[in-house]
């Protein structure tokens, strides 16, 4: 994500002397790997397995399989190119364009965090509407709808105010009002409005489950309900995980960033302990995308029970044991017809 901490100036000319890294800086470039390479693997494995199953392809899993594009792009097109490559900056459009491109696919994340909640209060307040109304038609609507509200917000610096040039990386224009601005927006979109729809949509579910536990005393017959509790229970237990991992990973690194777009210049003499301590935050906020897709590969039932279907298949396999001695003149052919 583009960051006021990224370079001291605000264009930078493509030399040797800005691609060659600092020695300190060897240990932020693996770390920026293994999160793009963990970006790469958990969201490309999670949304094979639901494309690879029709009845995974439900239009609330459309939300996730958008979400892991999102990720897998994350990974893929800003955090390796531009954090493990030591000469990003020779390329200026792209140098240039990787700041818009971090945010437009961490906003798209985030607000598919948004979206999932929604999509899970709905169907636990109004399950039998939330079934007739739902389709993939209106839920690609909304996931396109989220991904031009996410570039619209992203690059809107290019739109505007920040110049883009095919000779020089440009990361910051020279209007430090209107780049403080964009970045409180932006942090603010990020993370404090993702949050505040968890906190909405977890407080609705909670309130479910309180009416229906004190409808439960009134009901001779509480087999429906009861499943529908245990659902209900499972919901907000697999949002209260996503929510907190959400708020640990993400709060710090927006605190600090917020502080930094609000202290600019108190920072100059604070760099020597600042920097490590941004770098830091940093890992743990961008590692979000490549740890979301174990949460919902282990909290949705559907997901879980395919991934364990397809290791049994693969230690089946594996553990399958040879054939006895017994007709042991047949085994030659037997075995040739089945091989591969």
């Amino acid at each position: 994500m583009n960051s006021m901490l990224n370079n001291s100036n605000s264009t930078n000319r493509p030399s040797m002397s800005n691609t060659q890294p600092a020695p300190d800086l060897t240990y932020s470039h693996v770390l920026m790997g293994i999160i793009g390479g963990m970006c790469i693997i958990t969201n490309a494995f999670i949304f094979i397995t639901i494309v690879r199953r029709k009845k995974l392809r439900t239009p609330a899993n459309d939300i996730l399989q958008s979400m892991f594009i999102s990720g897998f792009l994350f990974g893929a097109v800003y955090i390796l190119p531009k954090w493990t490559n030591l000469e990003y900056l020779r390329w200026p459009i792209y140098c240039s364009l990787s700041g818009p491109i971090g945010v437009h696919f961490t906003l798209i994340f985030n607000f598919h965090q948004c979206l999932i909640c929604i999509d899970k209060l709905l169907a636990l307040r109004w399950p039998l509407k939330y079934r007739i109304s739902i389709s993939h038609c209106k839920m690609i609507t909304v996931i396109i709808v989220i991904w031009l509200v996410a570039a619209f917000a992203a690059f809107s610096p290019l739109m505007f105010f920040r110049p883009i040039s095919n000779v020089y990386c440009i990361q910051r224009s020279r209007d430090v009002e209107k780049e403080a601005l964009y970045l409180k927006i932006i942090y603010g979109l990020v993370f404090f409005v993702p949050l505040i729809l968890m906190v909405i949509s977890y407080t609705g579910i909670i309130v479910i489950v309180n009416s229906r536990t004190r409808m439960d005393r009134y009901r001779s017959d509480k087999h429906i309900d009861q499943n529908f509790f245990s659902i209900t229970i499972k919901t907000a237990k697999q949002m209260a995980v996503i929510a907190g991992a959400f708020v640990v990973l993400w709060l710090p690194f927006i605190a600090i960033s917020l502080y930094a777009v609000s202290n600019p210049f108190a920072l100059f003499f604070q760099r020597s302990w600042f920097q490590p301590l941004f770098e830091t935050l940093r890992f743990l906020a961008f590692s979000y995308p490549a740890i979301n897709p174990i949460f919902c590969a282990y909290y949705v039932n559907s997901i879980r029970k395919a991934l364990y279907q397809d290791v049994g298949r693969k230690l089946t396999v594996v553990k399958k044991p040879p054939y006895s001695n017994t007709n042991s003149t047949n085994l030659p052919l037997k075995t040739t017809s089945q091989s591969f």
